[in-house]
């Protein structure tokens, strides 16, 4: 096996764990840690609760273990949301699907120019992603968004090792589009139909075809 697709299968591997970031430092340095979600491994013993999730690591508040990420599903097709929450969703979509591509087709560097560029518009659909949870989940939303979180990265894992002859061509491509259109555009940019189809909400609003 290629030393370079070796190297990718174990950064895919801890893709999937839950702990990607840590993979790819730069893109812990440049980017806040809301956009880049960067898993959070508990120092205190495993009979001590987790802490809360702050503010600015609303995405990565625990590391979901495999079973959960199994047993995450995708909502019920009668499931709608508001376009704010749709944006929110298709965003996180969009930023995983990109950070697979940083780790699978060596594009940490375009990784990190869209984190850069959109590192403002990113950090509020990350609040809006919490906030969506968080009134539609309870007690259980960080369950249920970490989950959601596991399984898109479960998604876009297996579509770059079943796609392995073109999708670097596709990440390039998806790369190019979303860093030559201004952080303003991010919504347009992320409403595509395999976008939404990854996360399986829809808009209760009825809008013209795309």
């Amino acid at each position: 096996m290629p030393k370079r697709h070796a190297r990718r299968m174990v950064w895919l591997s801890v893709l999937v764990a839950g702990v990607a970031v840590l993979a790819v430092p730069a893109m812990a340095t440049q980017a806040s840690p809301a956009a880049t979600s960067t898993a959070q491994t508990p120092k205190a013993a495993a009979a001590k609760p987790a802490p809360k999730p702050s503010q600015s690591h609303i995405e990565a508040s625990a590391k979901p273990v495999p079973q959960v990420a199994a047993a995450a599903k995708k909502p019920a097709r009668a499931a709608c949301v508001s376009d704010r929450d749709l944006a929110a969703l298709n965003t996180r979509v969009l930023q995983t699907e990109l950070m697979v591509a940083a780790l699978s087709c060596e594009e940490r560097t375009r990784y990190n120019e869209f984190i850069n560029s959109y590192q403002n518009v990113l950090t509020g659909r990350g609040n809006d992603l919490r906030s969506f949870f968080q009134r539609t989940g309870g007690a259980q939303g960080t369950t249920r968004m970490n989950s959601l979180i596991t399984r898109l990265a479960n998604d876009a894992s297996k579509q770059s090792q079943m796609q392995a002859d073109t999708y670097c061509q596709f990440a390039s491509d998806l790369f190019e589009e979303v860093l030559k259109s201004p952080p303003v555009a991010l919504t347009t940019v992320a409403d595509k139909p395999w976008i939404r189809e990854r996360h399986g909400y829809t808009a209760c609003t009825t809008s013209a075809s795309r």
